[in-house]
């Protein structure tokens, strides 16, 4: 009895050892602090999150719904998909989803008129 008695005791011991240890692990996908958005900033807009380019399709991700050329997002249709954005219209208006926002702040370009995506020299 006694026996078993220390089983049941190393093993609520072992149990609970390991759920404080489950409590310190950190979530590998969450971005580094020093990425993370300012706590008190909110975008209530829609969030591009992904854009799939292939031979046959274009693919975007905008705030969880998938949707390609041509397609409506809200009262916006998508009327283009490229490399870094999507394009919206609504009416006259236009939005321009970029992949990476925090790469196009304004007063951040140091290179004017150049593509994220072209090289530049001295890279």
């Amino acid at each position: 009895m006694a026996q078993h008695l220390n089983k049941v005791s190393l093993l609520g011991l072992l149990l609970l050892c390991a759920g404080a240890h489950a409590q310190t692990v950190v979530d590998p996908t969450r971005p580094p602090a020093g990425l993370a958005k300012d706590q008190g900033e909110t975008y209530a807009g829609p969030v591009l999150q992904s854009i799939l380019i292939s031979s046959t399709r274009r693919i975007a991700i905008i705030s969880g719904k998938t949707v390609k050329m041509g397609d409506k997002f809200g009262e916006a249709q998508v009327i283009s998909i490229s490399e870094n954005e999507v394009v919206l219209r609504t009416g006259k208006d236009k939005q321009v989803l970029k992949l990476y926002p925090s790469l196009y702040k304004p007063g951040s370009d140091s290179h004017a008129g150049a593509s994220p995506d072209s090289p530049t020299k001295g890279k």
